[in-house]
């Protein structure tokens, strides 16, 4: 998946998402976010958890790409006996403190 036939990663090694705006509740908002993969962005919308303990904030949030959204062609092998399936769900984490 990694190579120059599917994702490329030596020439396009990041897969870059930029949070645009949030709506909704603080602890809970939804995000509009921009993910750019293989040099192709796109538009996403998901939920995520918001908790603030004093100085911490953390987010957790998860959300379902499509290779083929981003123009890739899933990997597949051995005339299509072994497949990489096209949805892709992507959980993450962020932790953040406030600087002094």
């Amino acid at each position: 998946m990694l190579g120059k036939d599917v994702l490329d990663s030596a020439s396009l090694p990041l897969i870059k998402v930029n949070s645009v705006a949030l709506f909704g509740p603080r602890w809970n908002p939804t995000v509009l976010a921009q993910a750019t993969l293989h040099g192709t962005t796109r538009d996403l919308r998901f939920p995520a958890a918001v908790v603030q303990q004093g100085d911490l904030l953390t987010v957790i949030a998860s959300f379902r790409v499509r290779q083929s959204d981003f123009d890739l062609t899933p990997f597949t092998a051995l005339g299509g006996g072994l497949q990489v399936r096209d949805a892709i769900d992507i959980r993450l984490r962020l932790v953040a403190r406030r600087a002094d």
